[in-house]
């Protein structure tokens, strides 16, 4: 599937709530035959809503680089907490 999503030109991007490290190896796992993920989002890149007491994703670091909303797929290893 991951293979079929890059063919059509979409920019996948791996996201988890856990560390860097931890990150990379999970990518490693998911790309022994070839490269899927354009980005790795991990902890380090969230914005932490002291209100709230919570980690937000900012989609402004995915689109303030020129990249279109349309085109980008955020594939995380979470089922829950998501508030972007």
């Amino acid at each position: 599937m991951l293979s079929e999503l890059k063919k059509n030109d979409f920019e996948l991007m791996l996201f988890s709530f856990h560390n860097a490290k931890y990150l990379q190896e999970v990518a490693a796992t998911l790309q022994k035959d070839e490269p899927y993920f354009d980005f790795l989002i991990n902890k380090e890149h969230l914005y932490f809503d002291r209100e709230l007491d919570l980690h937000i994703l900012d989609l402004n670091i995915l689109l303030g680089t020129g990249r279109d909303l349309k085109d980008i797929i955020v594939i995380s290893n979470s089922t829950c907490r998501h508030l972007v």
